[in-house]
């Protein structure tokens, strides 16, 4: 039998938090422009297989809040539906909503002044290290693009404690 680990806090022991989400949409498509949040587009839509919320990941604002201190697996795939658009480079990141571009916590990156003519997914993943009340999103950056979207339905962002 295995151990359930625990921790001590104010003289009482107690169990970790257990902390998981998978947020999709049933929205077919977003067109936006600058810095956006991105995740405020998704929901914990009721029937999709995999779609649940055990933890802090508000499904109003798309916004994940760490319940406490702890190591945090992410994962962020976004489909982008292109038709044709043009950029110097597009991104998809994972960071507090006062973090620049520049200091994301993940970041995922394409471009280099390139057409974009085709469908695509695109995919930001990794473990940070996150203090109790940390609040983080998913956003998306096109630079020097017109005509480019995103479709929700197709898109996802999840997370869990690791410990």
């Amino acid at each position: 039998m295995s151990e359930i680990p625990y921790s001590v806090r104010g003289g009482r022991t107690t169990a970790p938090k257990s902390t998981a989400f998978n947020a999709k949409s049933s929205a077919a498509t977003f067109t936006f422009s600058g810095n956006t949040l991105f995740s405020n587009q998704l929901t914990n839509v009721s029937g999709y297989r995999g779609s649940f919320n055990t933890g802090d990941y508000d499904t109003s604002t798309g916004i994940f809040t760490a319940p406490e201190d702890g190591i945090y697996y992410f994962d962020a795939t976004i489909m982008w539906a292109t038709g044709n658009f043009n950029a110097q480079y597009i991104l998809v990141t994972i960071k507090t909503p006062t973090t620049t571009l520049e200091d994301a916590l993940l970041t995922s990156r394409f471009g280099a002044n390139e057409a974009f003519n085709a469908n695509f997914t695109q995919r930001t993943s990794g473990v940070v290290s996150l203090t109790s009340g940390t609040e983080i999103g998913v956003y998306v950056y096109a630079s020097s693009a017109t005509n480019a979207a995103i479709q929700p339905n197709l898109s996802y962002f999840c997370g869990h404690k690791v410990n």
